[in-house]
């Protein structure tokens, strides 16, 4: 659910995106970030993870990064077909 921050648990695997916004253009406004940033695999004892974060520089980087992520902290992702 956005914007309510649900405690992790057991059944949860939490992953946060960072996007960088240090040396905008002037004048930019408060919303503004660069397209690049960091994806984190935050700890969850529970679960054994480790944190891990891994840097993109662009969007199309997304997926591939978020996937290096997710195997780097030990996690495998199961797709669910219909």
């Amino acid at each position: 659910m956005i914007g309510k921050n649900v405690p992790q648990g057991d059944k949860t695997i939490k992953i946060q995106v960072d996007l960088w916004t240090n040396d905008l253009p002037r004048g930019s406004d408060l919303k503004t970030a660069w397209v690049k940033g960091t994806i984190h695999i935050l700890s969850n004892e529970s679960r054994g993870i480790k944190r891990r974060s891994v840097k993109f520089n662009r969007t199309s980087q997304l997926t591939s990064k978020f996937i290096d992520a997710l195997y780097g902290a030990g996690i495998e992702g199961l797709i669910v077909e219909k």
